[in-house]
């Protein structure tokens, strides 16, 4: 079994995409939690911190999983025949069906965002556009990541 084999880089990127879907996932709860714990003043209690904790956490597990996974596909792009095998049509069809889930979970945040401010102040575009981004990027990954695995 050599380093650059298929097989080896493409269950380590279904591993890494795990990984990626799980610190995402714990993460965005808290991100939302901690927006929610804004106005209460809950932040600046100790509940407040730990969420900010677990949030620093998730961050630093899914952008080591996100690294980890640009590592995998900058050696996959580097070699073609890797390439092609790893980034087969099966493969790049779960990717091009991933897109739509993620259209969806984008235009879902910002619709839920327009209903929540109706009762709670949601004044901060940047938290809604950055929220936008990261629930995109995270529904993406995810659909990829269930696609290629019922596949």
């Amino acid at each position: 079994m050599k380093l650059e084999d298929p097989e080896i880089l493409e269950s380590s990127r279904m591993r890494y995409l795990q990984g990626y879907v799980a610190g995402m996932f714990v993460f965005l709860v808290l991100w939302f939690t901690r927006f929610f714990f804004r106005s209460s003043g809950l932040n600046a209690q100790p509940l407040g911190y730990a969420v900010l904790a677990g949030l620093i956490a998730a961050a630093v597990v899914f952008i080591y999983y996100q690294v980890r996974l640009a590592m995998i596909n900058t050696r996959i792009s580097r070699n073609p025949e890797i390439g092609e095998a790893v980034n087969n049509e099966l493969y790049r069809h779960c990717a091009r069906r991933a897109w739509k889930p993620a259209f969806i979970g984008a235009i879902t945040t910002t619709m839920i965002l327009a209903l929540v401010s109706f009762g709670y102040p949601v004044i901060d575009l940047m938290f809604v556009a950055l929220s936008n981004i990261v629930v995109g990027s995270f529904v993406y990954l995810s659909a990829l990541y269930l696609y290629w695995r019922a596949a």
